[in-house]
């Protein structure tokens, strides 16, 4: 596992530090949840469905994981100028 890779599961531990087979039913249907869709060419897809399923993550959790970060990083940004 590269540093980038490391980085990324230990962030996804902190953002979802349940099982990984239980995150997927760790965020409620409803009023404090939605639901978004998004699109991939096939190989991202592929690719990342790969390294879940290396590293036991859902999809799912990959993808809130990174938005948590970068809306973490925008709003430190925005506190700088």
């Amino acid at each position: 596992m590269n540093t980038e890779e490391r980085q990324l599961a230990e962030m996804l531990h902190r953002v979802t530090p349940e099982p990984p087979h239980r995150v997927t039913g760790s965020l409620p249907v409803g009023e404090d949840s939605q639901l978004i869709t998004i699109r991939l060419p096939s190989d991202r897809h592929a690719e990342l469905r790969g390294w879940c399923t290396e590293h036991e993550f859902t999809m799912a959790a990959v993808v809130r994981g990174l938005v948590e970060r970068f809306l973490e990083q925008q709003g430190r940004s925005e506190a700088r100028g």
